[in-house]
């Protein structure tokens, strides 16, 4: 157990530390970005996100997914090259189009996303930025699939890094608001795109394939109403506070997603490295399931701590490094990064549908976030505001979430320890809860408190591992193996 997850932590570290350096230096960044940009321009960045993420899904026409499926099992690296030129194709395509017709309507776009009287211009340019962006997708595959990871990383690190320098340079020093944001990242896609393709050109097989083609549109296609589906979920806690609360609220609303960057961070890095790693257990392990199910109760688990270590500490941090106008934030931190651990959370529980061959009904995990987050979102906001639409969410998700691992069962049985992970969630729950129920003590106690809280977690996870079924026999050699030692 040890070996697998210190090869799927490996794997994480070295999609995750591209990133890190990028998510560091824009929480430091945070108090001098708050001076230059105001909350409605932080609101106008989070529409512009939301449109790109579901643009992007309609680019990709599914086929991060099917591509990955097909290499992840492959056996020869000429299907695996074969797999990503005609996917890089599809991808270039259906770009195309869909960038021309999203030109043609971006006028009605900009009044849908960021409302009347805005600057259409910046919608255009996010439209460039997300057509480069999924360009890039299937060399970021290929060197993620081919296990160069350093290289992956070095190059995603190289393009936040000169992304992060432009954008200080255009916000703070040139002072272009919203514009120098938009404007530093397709600056920097554009000679980015080329880097990757040309760097990864000989993991491509270039040479057409059409029935390969045919297979992975028809694989892929059901992922775009899900992915767009996903999309919204997950914006849509923003997307209702802009248009009942204004783009002030929407904006804190954002600020609170970026300190709840650390479980992002984390959430993203083991995300990336299970796409891969799974289909490494399910070919290489006697019992796949069994070895799926375990490294997946620690993955929760130390998910869960990263959780409770964020709801405690970045309220206090928004209250540190922000104006005034940035303090409603606080109060929004914990609900939000509980969305991000169950987004987790569903990586693991699904892992049955990708091993499986059919991802037709695979909309219908994200049909039930938006069929519960609506109508509860709408009838949280007027009596609790923003934290009513932040918890909505949360619930929909667990909703998703039961909804996707019932689906994923039916395509491969793997046998999770249910209670070992309730009581983990549910005391994480109970530690936040605890320590954001003191949040008006004076600053010292308060830290105390919230230091204790982040040290006592983890002794509550030895000792429930300690006691379970599933893991007790597997601690006691890790025990021993520390004890000898």
């Amino acid at each position: 157990m040890l070996k697998r997850l210190f090869e799927l932590l490996k794997d994480a570290l070295a999609y995750g530390t591209s990133s890190i350096a990028q998510k560091i230096a824009g929480f430091l960044l945070i108090p001098l970005y708050t001076r230059h940009l105001e909350p409605a321009d932080y609101g106008i960045i989070a529409m512009l996100v939301m449109m790109q993420s579901i643009l992007e899904a309609f680019i990709l026409l599914g086929q991060k997914s099917a591509v990955f499926r097909e290499v992840g099992l492959a056996k020869e690296d000429g299907s695996r090259g074969g797999a990503f030129t005609v996917g890089l194709v599809i991808v270039a395509c259906s770009g195309f189009v869909t960038l021309c017709l999203a030109q043609l309507f971006a006028p009605q776009l900009s009044d849908i996303f960021l409302g009347p009287g805005n600057d259409v211009g910046l919608v255009r340019i996010v439209l460039i930025s997300s057509f480069l962006n999924c360009l890039c997708e299937m060399p970021r595959m290929a060197l993620q699939a081919d296990r160069r990871a350093k290289t992956a990383a070095s190059l995603t690190a190289f393009q936040t890094f000169t992304t992060m320098l432009l954008t200080v340079l255009l916000v703070v020093v040139l002072e272009w608001g919203v514009w120098g944001v938009i404007a530093s990242a397709l600056i920097t896609l554009v000679p980015f795109t080329f880097i990757y393709i040309g760097i990864c050109r000989k993991l491509f097989g270039f040479h057409w394939n059409s029935e390969l083609a045919r297979q992975l549109i028809i694989y892929g296609l059901p992922f775009v109403p899900y992915r767009v589906q996903l999309m919204l979920f997950a914006m849509f806690g923003e997307y209702l506070v802009r248009t009942k609360m204004g783009l002030d609220e929407a904006g804190c609303y954002n600020i609170a997603k970026r300190f709840s960057l650390p479980l992002a961070f984390v959430v993203t890095a083991i995300t990336n490295a299970w796409w891969g790693y799974k289909f490494h257990l399910y070919k290489e392990e006697e019992d796949s399931a069994g070895a799926l199910s375990s490294v997946s109760t620690y993955v929760l688990a130390g998910l869960t701590y990263v959780w409770v270590g964020v709801s405690l500490w970045s309220p206090e941090l928004v209250l540190l490094l922000t104006p005034a106008e940035y303090h409603a934030a606080a109060v929004l931190v914990p609900a939000i990064a509980l969305f991000l651990l169950l987004t987790g959370f569903q990586q693991m529980l699904t892992s049955g549908i990708w091993l499986g061959d059919n991802a037709k009904p695979i909309f219908v995990i994200t049909l039930t976030g938006l069929i519960i987050v609506v109508p509860l979102g709408l009838w949280a906001l007027p009596l609790y505001g923003a934290l009513g639409v932040a918890t909505s969410v949360c619930v929909a998700q667990l909703g998703m979430n039961y909804v996707g691992y019932r689906l994923a069962r039916s395509r491969y049985v793997i046998k999770y320890d249910w209670w070992l992970t309730g009581l983990l969630f549910v005391g994480g729950i109970v530690f936040v809860v605890l320590g954001r129920s003191f949040s008006d003590l004076e600053l010292l106690p308060r830290l105390g408190l919230i230091t204790g809280l982040c040290l006592l977690y983890p002794l509550l996870v030895l000792l429930l591992l300690a006691r379970s079924t599933s893991e007790r026999d597997r601690m006691k050699s890790v025990f021993m193996h520390l004890k000898n030692r």
